[in-house]
């Protein structure tokens, strides 16, 4: 006959432990009249609908419908089967359970296999590994935990160990104390070999990972010998029906008190920096145990902190934007591993990336490290220099282009479009769409329209079809601003060269685009190239050889005016003058012209003569019917200086909005900021000497 719990000790369970003491260890709880409310760990939610009323000892969610007792809530949330609950909370309320077979009620007994039963083995081994911790032979362990700064004091708090070399320490005292090899095996501390048996963990440093209420569910372990690289440094407890490595969270159950309190986590990369964090006084520290950060995570961070509408933070995204339901503050790693890992993050959950934060140390140290080589104050300090997650993606993002140079600014743009077309709250993206402009220093509406791009085609991939709305280009998230390049054929936002798809091919063409005559920036740079094609001599004696190329936006224009300067600009027509007139050539002018021409032509190849030849042979807009040789050189003069003068202007104003761009970018105390400032100051006076209305 099957053995069933005596009556009267389920009962003292279900006395013993208030309900809200148990599923506090999983939800965060806030007092709302007579009953206890939180999000629903069952169910996705944003709004609070899991009630808890401790005077009946019930829960309910109003979302899912389910509810039961705390029995039923353990058996829900661990997973587990109403004999494995039973033992749980027997576990944790200390009670001794009793069986009834037939009419006879026998002792305690926890049949192999169980839960309760590998749970009991992980803290048969951690106290094994602490045992270890103080021996002779754990020298080096001991020299690890002070080498970074950690007392035993600070050990035994968060119950470190030593896992001795050889095959089968671990395992035979496992073995003594009754568990059977299946167990060992299961809970992911013995692997089967050849002659039974073996110890996983060997010759590491141990850390106990606990459940939120502390029960051990596996160990991670730190070499102790690095001179093998292909022994892997770390290695954590496997996948075992305890323990979920998508799921835990090392530190949690110290952490999590101060979650609910303070409505913060901070997200660490590792068991040093949990260490670190705690002993500086960011007591909401935790780390994932071998694995990158899983929407698993995210939902049960959220849980802890809860739903308060009182943020524990002052702290604003864009627009005064406060954060929602507390701050999640991850410390990434500044390399592309770290950056990785927050885009991933940013993509986990949007409500959850909406409260998430980023601390990066400037010169890239991790929390340990940085108490050790500063002390406490460094880390609270990086803590409080945290970020919003979008802004760091962001950032990260266009910091791998040179936003000085026009194209890689768009570039840049076309980049950053598709995340933040993955913000799904329509005002959040919107405040991200003016935060990157002010970074690109580019035109709001540009970057609008490079957002609502991205944003269609997102919409057309999740939907499997058609664009979001089938119909002209509108802002990020619906009607907004009307199409541009409508009606005249211009088309400033896709140029010569590049495919409609986002896929940059900056190659001259050999025909201009239409649209050259009719964007007024382009025309700017037209007419500066035909005034130095057609009038040399009068544009040496401007400042056009002094332009930057980067200041052509059109790429066949670019490109042109980087042969003219490749064979010595227009310089090298007034040295082919002065050569012709030594030589006594007649009509020396003449002459270099046409000798600066076919240097030109050579020089630019068969690719760019089409529209070479179309710009050196297009009437410039300074003749009028009757008017003089002297007038004509006059109207020429003043029409050269003016088109090299607007070209000045324009590429000025774009390196003024790049430093601009620069300054936004930087944090208040960088070091670069002074340097940048005084290159703007340089600029800005520029610009007022070409322009006093400046």
């Amino acid at each position: 006959m099957a053995s069933k719990f005596d009556p009267d000790d389920l009962q003292k369970i279900r006395e013993a432990i208030p309900i809200e003491s148990v599923v506090s260890d999983y939800v965060s709880l806030q007092r709302k009249g007579s009953s206890l409310m939180g999000l629903c760990p069952f169910h996705d939610e944003k709004t609070a609908s899991f009630s808890v009323t401790p005077v009946r000892n019930m829960w309910h969610c109003f979302g899912c419908g389910e509810g039961g007792d705390t029995i039923d809530f353990v058996q829900r949330i661990e997973g587990l089967t109403f004999p494995e609950a039973v033992e749980f909370l027997a576990a944790k309320a200390g009670i001794t359970m009793h069986y009834v077979e037939g009419a006879a009620i026998t002792k305690d007994r926890v049949e192999p296999g169980t839960r309760q039963r590998l749970l009991e083995c992980n803290q048969v081994a951690q106290d094994f590994f602490v045992s270890q911790l103080v021996s002779p032979g754990a020298e080096r362990a001991r020299n690890f935990i002070e080498g970074r700064a950690f007392t035993s004091q600070d050990a035994a708090l968060f119950g470190m160990g030593y896992a001795p070399p050889g095959w089968n320490n671990l395992t035979d005292y496992l073995r003594s104390k009754g568990f059977t090899e299946q167990e060992i095996v299961t809970v992911g501390l013995g692997k089967p070999g050849q002659r039974g048996i073996y110890d996983v963990f060997r010759d590491r440093v141990m850390w106990p990972i606990k459940d939120p209420a502390g029960a051990i569910l596996g160990f991670g372990g730190r070499r102790l010998d690095d001179s093998d690289p292909q022994v892997p440094k770390y290695i954590n407890t496997p996948e075992s029906p305890i323990y979920h490595k998508s799921s835990v969270l090392y530190g949690l159950d110290l952490a999590r008190p101060n979650i609910g309190k303070e409505r913060r986590c901070v997200i660490v990369e590792g068991y040093t920096d949990v260490m670190a964090a705690h002993l500086s006084g960011i007591t909401t520290a935790v780390a994932t145990c071998g694995t990158a950060f899983t929407e698993d995570h995210a939902k049960q961070i959220r849980r802890f902190i809860g739903t308060s509408a009182d943020s524990a933070s002052s702290l604003k995204l864009p627009g005064g934007l406060p954060p929602r339901g507390g701050e999640v503050i991850f410390t990434f790693d500044g390399d592309a591993a770290g950056q990785a890992a927050a885009l991933k993050a940013f993509r986990t959950d949007q409500d959850f990336a909406s409260q998430a934060f980023v601390a990066v140390a400037d010169d890239g140290l991790d929390p340990c490290d940085l108490r050790m080589q500063r002390g406490p104050g460094a880390v609270r300090d990086l803590i409080e220099s945290r970020r919003p997650l979008f802004d760091f993606v962001l950032k990260t993002l266009i910091a791998k282009y040179d936003l000085e140079s026009p194209a890689a600014r768009i570039e840049a743009m076309r980049a950053a479009a598709p995340v933040v077309a993955e913000i799904r709250d329509k005002a959040l993206r919107t405040e991200y769409v003016k935060q990157l402009s002010g970074w690109l220093g580019a035109n709001f509406r540009d970057t609008w329209y490079a957002v609502n791009d991205a944003w269609k085609q997102l919409r057309s991939q999740q939907r499997g079809g058609a664009g979001f709305d089938g119909s002209s280009r509108s802002g990020p998230g619906g009607p907004g601003i009307a199409s541009r390049g409508s009606g005249n054929g211009a088309n400033p936002g896709n140029m010569t060269g590049e495919a409609s798809g986002g896929n940059t091919q900056i190659f001259p063409q050999t025909r201009l685009d239409p649209a050259v005559d009719t964007d007024p920036i382009w025309r700017v740079e037209r007419d500066v190239l035909i005034a130095a094609l057609q009038f040399p001599g009068l544009a040496a004696q401007t400042a056009f050889d002094t332009l930057d190329p980067q200041s052509f936006t059109q790429p066949t224009l670019r490109a042109i005016f980087e042969v003219v300067a490749a064979i010595g600009g227009t310089e090298e027509y007034q040295r082919l003058t002065e050569a012709a007139q030594t030589a006594g050539e007649p009509n020396p002018g003449s002459l270099a012209l046409n000798r600066w021409a076919a240097a030109v032509k050579a020089q630019a190849g068969p690719v760019l003569v089409g529209a070479l030849t179309n710009l050196a042979t297009r009437p410039a807009p300074l003749y009028e019917t009757g008017q003089s040789d002297q007038q004509t050189r006059a109207a020429a003069e003043s029409w050269v200086q003016n088109a090299v003068e607007s070209m000045e202007r324009k590429g000025l104003n774009a390196k003024i909005a790049s430093l601009k761009a620069q300054l936004r970018r930087l944090d208040s105390d960088s070091p670069e900021k002074p340097e940048v400032f005084a290159k703007l100051i340089d600029l800005e006076n520029r610009m007022r000497e070409l322009n006093p209305e400046f």
